[in-house]
């Protein structure tokens, strides 16, 4: 990796998301969603532990696939 200082090399980037807040540029011909881990407690033993989001849709009879939200 290599470390660039000038702010302006990122500016096609800044160019493709049009409001502020939103995490996905326009205009890419694909993207991949990454679902990290999640630190859960759980209620029902007091266990703290790290779930997945399959974990998570399982427990609340959610289907997860490619439109999730």
């Amino acid at each position: 990796m290599e470390w660039f200082v000038d702010p302006l090399r990122g500016r096609w980037l800044q160019d493709r998301i049009p409001e502020l807040g939103m995490m996905v540029p326009s205009g890419m011909p694909a993207y991949a969603r990454v679902l990290h881990p999640i630190d859960a407690y759980r209620d029902t033993d007091g266990r703290q532990g790290v779930w997945s989001w399959a974990d998570v849709a399982s427990r609340n009879d959610v289907t997860l696939g490619a439109t999730s939200e």
